[in-house]
């Protein structure tokens, strides 16, 4: 037996659906039309990841508990060194802070953050530790539009915005408008891919960037690439990149009065880089030396670790953050005029 039975014509059902879908397409049209004329407020720093280290690192310049060994350097450094934990493995366990960013940003904007803080906290730092990648000496990774997400974020103004709205175009419905420029703003946004089960949210990030002193570890485990049994590495070509000579020598006139200097590079995965690696990142270090003039040149850092240590990003992951912590305690402790608290570190 039927007890209903409705006849819905074709101009029915436009009728019941075609002022919700005007309402909809009307929206996502003013979204869209207010995003492109910069009508809507920049996307929380929480939005990205990116920002909100950027942002983290340029408030930690204000931070009021002053740090004698300030690290700076590229995302390898960030990743790299626990700033926590290597003031607990120093002698006298300095408060250690890392101004560490990214690749893309050049050497001038680290001389700025080292430079800043030295204002903020006169004749309290007394020693910068430099830390890059060999490729950020060899090549040209600065791009113009990181510069300026940079000047945003570092601004007096800039705690949000400088995300990039690429793709945009494909956003019909204006949600992802709304995401970014509405909605960052009042409900926290989940993170996607490598660390999101350890954070959740940017957050997070925050919060462990805080706790770790201006640090932040990656995840998971390299998979080294396949080679034939007994073929070796390419050979590392180490030539400084030009382009850095001004920079190197500006952050050095940066450096906070009295503060010395030292530098080293951080390691490559252990079957990337050919056995000669020490002697040719020795050698660029040397070189890099002669523009930006350090204190010391930390050339018993490891040129290379295993694999287990790094995540599929090249950067170390947690473990690998533990290990070379320890071994740059080791390193940079006789130079402060002291032993590390933990001899074993050195494997």
């Amino acid at each position: 037996m039927t007890s209903h039975d409705y006849q819905l014509r074709p101009s029915d059902w436009a009728r019941a659906l075609l002022p919700t879908l005007l309402v909809i397409a009307g929206l996502a049209m003013l979204l869209k039309a207010a995003g492109h004329l910069g009508l809507l407020p920049a996307p929380a720093v929480a939005w990205d990841p990116e920002l909100t280290v950027m942002a983290h690192q340029s408030a930690a310049c204000r931070d009021p508990e002053p740090a004698e060994i300030l690290i700076a350097g590229d995302s390898t450094c960030l990743a790299g060194v626990d700033a926590r934990d290597l003031s607990r493995q120093l002698p006298d366990q300095p408060r250690v802070l890392s101004l560490a960013l990214y690749i893309w940003l050049g050497m001038d904007v680290y001389a700025e953050l080292v430079s800043d803080y030295a204002k903020a906290h006169p004749h309290h730092v007394r020693t910068v530790v430099l830390l890059m990648t060999p490729s950020k000496l060899t090549g040209t990774s600065e791009t113009e539009d990181g510069a300026a997400i940079w000047r945003r974020v570092h601004s007096k103004k800039g705690r949000g915005g400088g995300a990039n709205d690429a793709g945009l175009g494909n956003d019909w419905l204006g949600t992802r408008i709304l995401r970014r420029h509405l909605l960052s703003h009042c409900l926290a946004t989940p993170l996607r891919g490598s660390g999101a089960h350890f954070f959740g949210f940017s957050s997070e990030i925050e919060a462990y960037l805080t706790a770790h002193r201006g640090s932040l570890p990656t995840f998971g485990t390299a998979v080294p690439p396949r080679r034939r049994a007994g073929a070796e590495p390419p050979a590392a070509r180490y030539v400084l990149a030009p382009a850095q000579e001004e920079k190197s020598r500006a952050f050095r006139a940066n450096m906070p009065p009295g503060a010395k200097l030292f530098i080293g590079l951080t390691p490559a995965m252990a079957n990337t880089t050919s056995p000669a690696a020490r002697r040719q990142r020795d050698d660029l270090l040397r070189q890099w030396n002669v523009w930006i003039g350090a204190d010391a040149i930390l050339t018993n850092l490891p040129p290379t670790l295993p694999s287990v240590f790094f995540s599929p990003g090249a950067h170390l992951n947690q473990a690998g953050q533990e290990v070379f912590t320890r071994l740059l305690a080791c390193e940079i402790a006789p130079l402060l005029g002291g032993r590390p608290v933990a001899d074993s570190a050195r494997p």
